[in-house]
């Protein structure tokens, strides 16, 4: 499987980077975007376990970005960044799966890298031996899905289908 994979997605190119230093000594393979569209078009080429993203981007806001993902990508950990105070629905969003963590701008770089290690171990322990036995697709169309959701694309709906 090789190096886990990260995905950084922020309209600051600054602010990928600082990610990427702060993660300098982790075996992570960091991809970088600053637009939505990018990312998923790292997602389409790459297999990813793990997404951060920024909650407020201009051309896409990071929740509608995670909620596209979660409909192409349900197998990956999703963990919103950004620098508000995480409101009502990014709560109701972690609350019910959407999304795994929330992390705050500007961030310590321990704790952000503990909270990562935290990311691949679930995806690890959690979500990788549920693909192993069949019960999460890999990516659209591979397969099915056995987690029920009421978000659009989730098992049953034409929008989770290629």
């Amino acid at each position: 499987m090789g190096a886990p994979k990260l995905l950084v997605v922020d309209d600051e190119p600054h602010v990928v980077s600082a990610v990427r230093r702060s993660l300098r000594g982790e075996s992570y393979q960091v991809f970088g975007a600053t637009r939505a569209c990018d990312g998923l078009a790292l997602l389409a080429a790459h297999r990813v376990q793990v997404i951060l993203s920024d909650q407020h981007m201009p051309q896409h806001a990071g929740g509608e970005f995670l909620a596209q993902v979660m409909t192409l990508y349900p197998d990956t950990v999703r963990i919103v960044l950004s620098g508000h105070s995480p409101a009502r629905a990014i709560r109701r969003a972690i609350d019910c799966g959407a999304i795994h963590d929330f992390i705050t701008k500007p961030w310590d770089n321990e704790p952000l890298r503990v909270r990562l290690r935290e990311a691949f171990r679930h995806y690890r322990d959690v979500i990788a031996p549920r693909l192993a036995a069949g019960h999460w697709r890999c990516a659209v169309g591979e397969g099915p899905v056995t987690f029920l959701s009421d978000h659009p694309g989730a098992a049953g709906t034409p929008e989770g289908s290629r």
